[in-house]
């Protein structure tokens, strides 16, 4: 099974646009994918009151984090070892396909107002009451924050 998985560290509610993006995508007609999902994880409280450069998590601002993930098998042995794995898709791309468009459009859709990704109001103090967003961890397996050519055009990387 492979997946990917970008994210949010979200620092005040949903804004409407977001709302209604999320909504849209998770019921997507042309898209069937039970392990495809929206993880809400509630952060905050007691752990926003230590500095940020108290932990590896500089996040103080936090209320929760969003994981866009989509989970996928795969259905054909492409390069015909006898084993479903993701030497599979190396072979045709075609198996991760929709899945990549699926969440890579959910993303783009949901950042769309900050360029594709969540942006921080202020790069050079990210982690403001008047912000929305605290960025996003960068640790997932997450290629795409590197395309700033066609996927991140925030112009923070």
């Amino acid at each position: 099974m492979t997946h990917i998985h970008p994210n949010e560290i979200v620092t005040l509610g949903f804004t409407e646009h977001r709302i209604d993006a999320i909504h849209r995508h998770l019921t997507d007609p042309d898209y069937s994918n039970p392990d495809a999902l929206v993880q809400v994880d509630s952060y905050g409280g007691a752990i926003n009151t230590v500095g940020a450069e108290g932990t590896a998590v500089p996040q103080r601002s936090s209320v929760l984090k969003l994981q866009y993930q989509a989970y996928w098998t795969w259905d054909t042995d492409a390069d015909r070892n006898g084993v479903l794995d993701y030497r599979d898709a190396e072979k045709d791309s075609g198996i991760a396909a929709p899945h990549l468009r699926w969440i890579r459009n959910f993303y783009q859709d949901v950042y769309g107002p900050t360029g594709g990704v969540p942006a921080v109001a202020d790069p050079a103090f990210p982690a403001t009451k008047d912000a929305n967003t605290d960025g996003c961890y960068i640790n997932y397996p997450d290629v795409d924050l590197l395309d700033v050519q066609r996927l991140n055009t925030s112009g923070q990387s």
